[in-house]
């Protein structure tokens, strides 16, 4: 009894109420830097990248436009010109740009290839939607607990919180 009421005693201690952990195993929080990683601009990366992989037709499209059409628009207009008075500088320059360009889409149409490729955007989208987790917002379970939560959150609230700070009255049967 005497080692039963010293374990009790030591267990309702108020220096027991917060133990802190000093063993080597004890558990190390991983840091994370949610200033840059965090949901919201995971999300709105996501939501970016659908609407990239929407366009995708469109930009294999133009991608064959430059590289069937315009280009052997150009080719044709070296082989039908007189060179005598043809403006080499300013055909070069254009045809410079006119690369350029198609650069840029031919290097979004190989990034979104293997994308397509890779990433199945309809089922992360579809399971998305299935996660119950985003459909759900939280409701308090005791209706008198929540209420008092519910203040703590209302700087502007006019009832008084009580004075024990729990606000739950519960009965004891014995």
């Amino acid at each position: 009894m005497e080692q039963l009421q010293g374990q009790f005693t030591q267990h309702f201690s108020n220096n027991n109420k917060f133990p802190v952990n000093d063993r080597r195993d004890s558990i190390k929080l991983a840091q994370i830097n949610f200033e840059k990683f965090n949901a919201q601009k995971t999300f709105e990366a996501l939501s970016y990248l659908v609407t990239v992989m929407s366009q995708k037709q469109l930009i294999d499209k133009l991608l064959k436009s430059y590289d069937k059409g315009l280009l052997q628009d150009y080719l044709h207009t070296i082989e039908l010109a007189n060179l005598e008075s043809f403006d080499a500088d300013s055909f070069a320059k254009h045809l410079q740009l006119m690369r350029q360009d198609r650069r840029q889409v031919k290097n979004l149409a190989l990034i979104l290839d293997v994308l397509a490729r890779n990433i199945d955007l309809k089922e992360i989208l579809r399971q998305l939607l299935q996660e119950p987790s985003l459909k759900n917002q939280y409701h308090y379970r005791h209706k008198e607990t929540g209420k008092l939560l519910l203040r703590f959150l209302d700087s502007n609230s006019e009832e008084p919180l009580p004075e024990d700070g729990r606000g739950v009255k519960s009965k004891m049967v014995v």
